[in-house]
Order: structure tokens, then C-alpha cells, then sequence
């Protein structure tokens, strides 16, 4: 894996210290997961519903909207559960480079050893985390119920 600091090094060096260099940063690290969940849940659908769709005359458009993203949904949205976590872990990180926020209070805590704002806003944090994981996962939960996985 790659560190977390790695993503802001590029930022910095074409844009200032900031909020949208952080925005950059949280968007580049946290991309990467869905880009590759979605791409496994294409890829992965079974060969067979691709054939019976091309048997029944599909285009390839028909085929990636009515057989292969409906059966990747669960997946997609597995990719998008965890680029939210990624996106909350680089937020703390991000307040290195100038963020406002529950991101800056935790660093803030960390710099000046104050267990109360610490704890504060880490479970904030992890709450926040905690919500947008379960709103995702019954999403997820539902499409595959919907599919019979």
C-alpha cells in the first residue's frame, strides 16, 4: 500500500496550501478503490447471462446496462462504501495541508495532547464513518436480495 503522505507531495507542488489541494488529495486516494471495484464487477459477470443476452440479440450497450451493471451493482457499491472510508482517512491527513474541519480538530488534538477534543472528534468521525458504511451496505444488501446473490 501506499502511505497516505504520498498523495499530498504532487498536489502541493501545483497547488497551494489549501483547501481544494486537499480536496485533490482526498479525490486521488480515494478514487482508487472504486475504479477497481467497478471494473471487478463487470468484469466478473457470468459469461453465460453475456451470452444469452448477445443470443437475444443485445447490443453491447444493452448489455452493459441491462445485464452486466445490474449484476455489478453489488460491487460498485461495495467500491463506493470504501472510497467513503478512504475519503474520511485522508481527511485527517488532509488537515496537514490546510483543511477546516472535524479533520483539522483531530490534528489539532494529536499537536496539542488534548485527550477531550481527541476523543471528541475521533468518534465524530468514526460516527460519521459508521453511518455512511451501513447506508452503503444496505444498498448493497438490497441489490443483491434483488439478484438472488
Amino acid at each position: 500500500t501506499i502511505p497516505l503522505f504520498v498523495f499530498l507531495i504532487p498536489v502541493l507542488m501545483f497547488f497551494q496550501i489549501g483547501e481544494f489541494s486537499a480536496f485533490l488529495a482526498i479525490i486521488a486516494y480515494a478514487i482508487v478503490p472504486m475504479i477497481r471495484y467497478t471494473r471487478h464487477g463487470l468484469v466478473s459477470t457470468p459469461p453465460e447471462l453475456v451470452e444469452a443476452a448477445v443470443s437475444s440479440g443485445a447490443t453491447p450497450g444493452q448489455i452493459m446496462r441491462d445485464v452486466r451493471a445490474p449484476y455489478a451493482a453489488p460491487t460498485i457499491l461495495l467500491g463506493l462504501n470504501q472510497t467513503i472510508l478512504y475519503a474520511f482517512a485522508m481527511l485527517v491527513i488532509a488537515a496537514l495541508i490546510g483543511t477546516t474541519g472535524l479533520g483539522q480538530s483531530i490534528y489539532i488534538a494529536l499537536g496539542a495532547g488534548d485527550v477531550g477534543l481527541g476523543i471528541a472528534a475521533g468518534a465524530a468521525m468514526a460516527i460519521l464513518a459508521l453511518i455512511a458504511d451501513r447506508i452503503v451496505q444496505g444498498f448493497a444488501q438490497d441489490r443483491r436480495r434483488a439478484l438472488g446473490l
